[in-house]
């Protein structure tokens, strides 16, 4: 035998249905080929187990003992779950044990882990995990997959993966606890029932392989490029003080920085006020000390901010926080005006001429009630004649 399709899965029709199928997506992958997406989505179910599970899995026929298969396709993943745990979440291919005890379990299987890393478990129908790490997952990148398995009992086997061209995970030994026939792969998407969050990964170009033994690994468009990484991006933290403190006379200030453009410059100062340094890049490291005496005495509350510039004078980014500030200038009020010792005579004084006014007014009520009478007893003598 020489190396042949074993199995062509670039359509959803080379699997069957086990809880679900993959569903073709009109977008192609990598090679022109189009992507086939499955999707987990909490509380789907559909297959029996002793744990709590949700799965969305199907089938791509047995495996034989003895025999060596090779599988190569494009994987990415789309959406993670939003929880972790350790283990039981398996997406990719699977080669599952014989439906039998004491297997009914996979055999070798990959994994997302904790830590949302793609890695390789081979436990060959054991109940204990062996790990091996694959590599970061990056959201909506392309990997370029490919797995070499010889299913045996004995030392002679082994399984490969590859990711991107290099070698990432392998172990060689019992690739099957027992010689028992009936393994079988798997599509896989499941996982423990309390993982929360939508899972959805794609394939595209998949095709399983025969081979003999001494067969090269099939041909292979290539590892994907992976993209350029990210520009630097610029940023200044004010690194002291810290936000929320009382600072009187002069207010102490640092600050840090990282992929600053050339000919920056740094501006440190309170908002809404005149009170503020220019640093250039040449001043580095920055450090230095707002003077704080045109603030009020009695405190205010102030945003104290390090803004970045580039060398044609546009905003680039900036820190900031609030701050207490107060000038430590303090204006001790007039003094008091001194005792009047006249006061008491002027007082006294007083209250004897207003004594006098009131004796004076009741004299002249007094005369003017006696005039009064003489009048009348003046016209009542005229009037007896």
């Amino acid at each position: 035998m020489t190396l042949a399709i074993h199995r062509d899965l670039r359509t959803p029709a080379g699997f069957s249905w086990e809880n679900a199928l993959p569903v073709q997506l009109a977008e192609l992958g990598p090679t022109g080929q189009p992507w086939l997406r499955s999707t987990l989505v909490d509380g789907q179910t559909g297959a029996g187990s002793g744990m709590q599970n949700e799965r969305a899995d199907s089938q791509f026929g047995g495996y034989l003992l003895g025999a060596r298969r090779i599988l190569r396709w494009y994987e990415r993943f789309v959406e993670m779950p939003t929880t972790s745990l350790d283990r039981w979440q398996v997406i990719g291919p699977e080669i599952h044990g014989p439906n039998v005890s004491p297997f009914d379990q996979a055999l070798l299987m990959l994994e997302v882990g904790p830590d949302k890393r793609r890695r390789l478990n081979a436990n060959a129908g054991r109940s204990s995990a062996r790990y091996d790490d694959i590599g970061p997952i990056v959201i909506g990148r392309p990997y370029a997959m490919l797995m070499d398995v010889f299913l045996t009992a004995g030392s002679a086997g082994y399984i490969r993966v590859w990711r991107d061209g290099v070698l990432v995970a392998q172990f060689t030994g019992a690739t099957i606890m027992q010689a028992t026939a009936g393994s079988y792969w798997k599509h896989a998407n499941y996982r423990n029932a309390a993982i929360n969050g939508r899972s959805v990964y794609d394939v595209s170009d998949m095709i399983l392989f025969s081979a003999d033994m001494d067969d090269q690994l099939p041909a292979w468009p290539g590892p994907i490029t992976p993209p350029p990484p990210p520009a630097a991006t610029p940023k200044v933290t004010i690194a002291a003080p810290v936000r929320d403190t009382a600072h009187v006379g002069t207010l102490p200030w640092s600050v840090t920085m990282t992929d600053a453009p050339a000919g920056y410059v740094l501006y440190v100062g309170l908002g809404g006020t005149d009170v503020s340094v220019t640093q250039r890049a040449t001043d580095a490291p920055h450090a230095g000390s707002l003077n704080l005496a045109t603030r009020p005495a009695a405190g205010e509350v102030r945003t104290l901010y390090a803004a970045l510039h580039d060398a044609a004078g546009a905003l680039v980014t900036f820190d900031g926080f609030q701050v207490n500030v107060a000038s430590g200038v303090t204006v001790p009020p007039p003094p008091p005006d001194p005792p009047d010792p006249c006061a008491p005579i002027r007082e006294e004084r007083d209250q004897a001429l207003d004594r006098e006014r009131t004796a004076i007014a009741q004299r002249d009520d007094a005369l003017a009630v006696a005039q009064a009478l003489q009048g009348r007893i003046d016209a009542a003598r005229v009037a007896l004649g």
